[in-house]
This record gives C-alpha cells, structure tokens and sequence, in this order.
C-alpha cells in the first residue's frame, strides 16, 4: 500500500544555536584545528624572536576561533541540502553536503517522540524533534532527529494525530520539590560545579595576589581556597536550587489510556510521548531522602538493550508514588 505524503521540512541553520548545540566532537575538531595551525606557524615562524612571542598567543586564539568558524560554515553547507519528510506511515530523512546519508523508519517502529527546544532556541522559534527507535549499544539511541526546524510544536501534534491517541487523561502527576532530594540525586554534578565555580573565582583572586605581593603561608592558602570553594558551592546550590524548582513547577506527567506524556522544562523545555504498547517495564525506586518525605520516581522503559542506555520517560520526585504505580501497572496489565 502506497503512504501518503503530508510534509517536507528543512532545517533552518542559526550561528548562535549551532554555536550553543556544539559537542565533544566539534570541540576535539577545534583542538586538533588549532593544533594544525600552530604547526604550521611553528615551521614557517621563528619563536625566539620577539615578533614570533608576540604573535604566538594571537595566533593561537585566532586559529581556534577559525577552525570553530570553519565547523559552523560546513555546518551551514549540510544544512542547505538537509530535507525532512513525513507520510502518513514512515519518516524520511536526507542529508550530506560531504557525505551522503539518508534513512527511513516506519512509524509503527518509533518507541516515542520527544520535541526539545533549549532556551537558544526557543528565542528563535526552533526545534527538534526526535523519533527514538530502539537503544543499538551501549551509549546510543537509534532514530531519526528532526533538528533546528520551525513551527516544531505544530509538527509534533500532527504527528501524534496519525497514531490516533487518547485526549482524556486518566491520572496527571506533578513533582514536587525536595531540596534534600535534589541534592543527593545530583551530588557528584553539584559538587563538580562547585569545584569549577570556586576554581573561577580563586582564578580571579590571582591578579589581586600578584598586584598586592601576597605571601601567604601555606595554610593560609589552604584556608583561602576552603573559603572559595564554599562560596563557589553555595553558590551552585542556590542557583541548581532555582532551576529546579522552576523546571518542577513548569513540569507535568499524564497517563492516557493509550499512551503516556511528560511536558516540563524551565530553560530547555521538553515534551514526550510513549504509546502505552511500547513499554517494556515499569519500574518504582525510592532512594533513603525521597522515602523520608514519602516522594518516589517512576520509570516507563521502552527500549533497554543495555544497562548504560535506556530511553523513556521518568516520573521524578512525585507524591504518593506507591499508589500512582499501582494505578499505571494495572493499566498496563489490562492492556498487555
């Protein structure tokens, strides 16, 4: 039986949110960039002479920046020959300004959906969409990304119009804050961020310390450093603190008879959807905080091929968790 076309879409290539969206790789690109250019000014330059020093940490910033600029421009080249298609039972995807590369997947195998527009995004009116397949190894999530397209909310609801979905919600669930919880779910990145706050702010105290000739001993130092990293890590709590309580706030979970659906994010704001026949296991955890103040968390797991990689939706943090799971296992049950 031959699908029906509904829509093509093109990406639209911004500087500032390709420039926000750059990984590792696109980093290692740049390193190994201005690695190059250094060799060449190293072959062609005489470094003892004082032109050579002064030019030295000119044109090791400039390559940097260059080679970035050069990543962004190939960027902006793939874009331009990057389409988009959607029928009524498969996705198309095409691109390759170098390298050619072209995929479709079937409806039927897309496990969920997730619209993703982070705050660089949402101030230029784009998007991404991706349609998540299977997990294929260890570290990734197999299917097709719809990235920085226009009108990306309009899209996502047109897709979940073909699966022909529930619209009365059965059970809605909000997260509710817990500082104490928060922090020891995320201890180790609180204390990274604190770590490179006070790492920041001991930088700065570096100019005072050579202008003024501080001699400090060296408990002294060690006593300053403790004191900056303190503030550094009050500092993070506070602001982790703010973003969570405003991704909490902004934050729901609906369970359909079909399907189930997260909608939250403060900063990067996110929406999932996962048919309810999708769902490979439902899992209830309670670390020793979150049942001091009698919370809990929620997993639907779709696609666990690993115990590195799973995909799905989690519903963190909620209140009477052992009666919200009950409530949805029994609904998968009578569905499976």
């Amino acid at each position: 039986m031959k699908s029906n076309f509904l829509a093509e879409i093109k990406p639209q290539f911004n500087f500032w949110v390709r420039f926000y969206s750059m990984n590792f790789w696109y980093a290692l690109s740049a390193v190994f960039g201005t690695g190059l250019f250094l060799i060449i000014y190293f072959i062609v330059t005489d470094i003892e002479t004082e032109l050579g020093k002064f030019l030295y940490p000119v044109v090791n910033t400039s390559a940097f920046f260059v080679t970035i600029l050069f990543i962004l421009i190939a960027d902006k080249m793939n874009y331009s020959v990057t389409k988009y298609q959607i029928n009524d039972d498969k996705i198309y995807f095409e691109e390759g300004f170098l390298n050619f590369k072209s995929k479709t997947i079937s409806l039927n195998d897309v496990k969920e959906i997730h619209l993703t527009q982070n705050f660089i995004q949402k101030e230029f009116g784009l998007s991404t969409i991706k349609f998540i397949t299977s997990a294929n190894n260890s570290t990734n999530i197999d299917g097709i990304a719809f990235k920085d397209i226009e009108n990306g909310e309009e899209i996502y609801k047109k897709i979940k119009e073909l699966y022909s979905l529930s619209s009365d919600s059965i059970l809605e669930a909000r997260p509710k804050f817990d500082e104490l919880v928060r922090i020891s779910a995320n201890s180790l990145n609180r204390l990274a961020f604190g770590i490179l706050i006070s790492g920041i702010i001991e930088i700065c105290h570096i100019p005072h310390m050579i202008m003024y000739g501080d001699n400090s001993t060296f408990e002294n130092f060690l006593m300053t450093y403790f004191v900056l990293f303190l503030i550094g890590f009050i500092l993070m709590v506070l602001i982790a603190t703010f973003i969570d309580i405003m991704n909490y706030k902004n934050t729901s979970y609906n369970v359909y008879s079909d399907h189930i659906e997260f909608d939250g994010g403060f900063f990067n704001h996110k929406h999932i959807f996962v048919k309810s026949e999708n769902i490979k296991e439902i899992r209830l955890t309670q670390n020793f905080f979150q049942r001091i103040v009698e919370l809990g968390a929620i997993k639907f797991i779709t696609a666990a091929n690993s115990v590195n990689c799973m995909s799905g939706i989690s519903f963190s943090d909620i209140p009477n968790s052992l009666a919200v799971y009950t409530k949805v296992k029994q609904l998968h049950q009578s569905q499976t």
